[in-house]
């Protein structure tokens, strides 16, 4: 009798999870021109490949060595993000006769530093060039 009971509920859930209504995801419905089909993250092999090249590289050593003096934290290359731009990224989204600023082509890293007081900083890379950094509380 347990048994049979176990079977019907669960075939219940499993019928109500199927056939009953359930939440759907949405697209982003924000601004028209947001420059986010402008660029894919890349991962996997190709990322790997693209981080190996970046830990080796001086402009990287440099501000790892210059963090670290200030007082900052690293934790690896785990957290770090690749992106690849696909499309040029204008000054204006848009205006597309306003200057270029991001080439469609240009790889981007984003690399995860913790400040002397626990915030986290990520600092940003375009072709292995530093390109700034920003605070995210």
């Amino acid at each position: 009798m347990k048994k049979i009971l176990t079977l019907l509920f669960t075939s219940l859930i499993v019928l109500l999870m199927l056939a009953g209504p359930g939440n759907l995801a949405f697209a982003h419905e924000g601004e028209e021109n947001c420059s986010c089909d402008s660029f894919t993250i890349l991962d996997g092999a190709e990322k790997n490949k693209i981080i190996a090249k970046f830990l080796a590289s001086d402009e990287f050593k440099t501000l790892k060595l210059n963090n670290l003096d200030s007082g900052y934290k690293w934790k690896g290359i785990s957290k770090a993000e690749v992106t690849k731009f696909i499309k040029d990224v204008h000054s204006k989204p848009e205006d597309p006769d306003s200057p270029v600023v991001i080439k469609a082509g240009t790889i981007g890293v984003a690399v995860p530093f913790f400040t002397s007081d626990g915030k986290l900083e990520v600092f940003y890379f375009l072709n292995g060039i530093p390109a700034g950094s920003q605070v995210i509380e």
